[in-house]
C-alpha cells in the first residue's frame, strides 16, 4: 500500500498516481468532500475508469451543507452536478435537446443511496425508447 500526499482537485497528483497504478476498476471518492474538490476529481478520474468499472462518491450529504460549499438545488453541489448527469445518461432519449456525449456512451447506470451516488460504467450503443400501451 502506498499513501499519496496531497489535494483530491490537484490533476498532477491525480495523475501520478493513475500512472503509477494505470487503469482503474474501482474508484471511491471519501476525500474533503468540498463540492469543487468532489466535482474536479470526478471529472478528471472517471475517464480513467475501465469499463465494468464504478466510481463511488460518498457523503454526499455534504451537497446540502452550506459548509462544504452545498446547499439544497444549489447549482455547483455534486448532486446538482449528479443531476446533470443523469440527463447526460439519458441523452439518447431527449430527441436531440441534449446530444449524447463520451459520459452517455460509456456510462450503464447512476444510482443513489443514502449520502453515496454509484456510476457503473459498461459500454452503451444507441439506447431504445420503448413505447407501450395508448399513451
Amino acid at each position: 500500500m502506498e499513501v499519496f500526499v496531497g489535494s483530491q482537485d490537484d490533476p498532477q497528483l491525480l495523475d501520478r498516481i493513475v500512472e503509477k497504478y494505470g487503469p482503474i476498476d474501482i474508484v471511491i471518492d471519501d476525500g474533503s468532500h468540498m463540492m469543487d474538490h468532489v466535482i474536479a476529481t470526478f471529472e478528471h478520474l472517471y475517464h480513467h475508469v475501465q469499463p465494468n468499472g464504478v466510481y463511488f462518491v460518498e457523503d454526499t450529504h455534504t451537497s446540502y451543507w452550506d459548509d462544504y460549499g452545498g446547499g439544497l438545488r444549489k447549482p455547483g453541489s455534486f448532486m446538482e452536478f449528479a443531476k446533470g448527469k443523469l440527463d447526460e445518461i439519458n441523452a439518447h432519449h431527449a430527441r436531440g435537446a441534449l446530444p449524447a456525449n463520451a459520459f452517455t456512451h460509456a456510462t450503464d447506470s447512476i444510482c443513489v443511496y443514502d449520502s453515496i451516488v454509484v456510476f457503473e460504467k459498461r459500454p452503451q450503443g444507441k439506447r431504445q425508447s420503448l413505447m407501450t400501451g395508448q399513451g
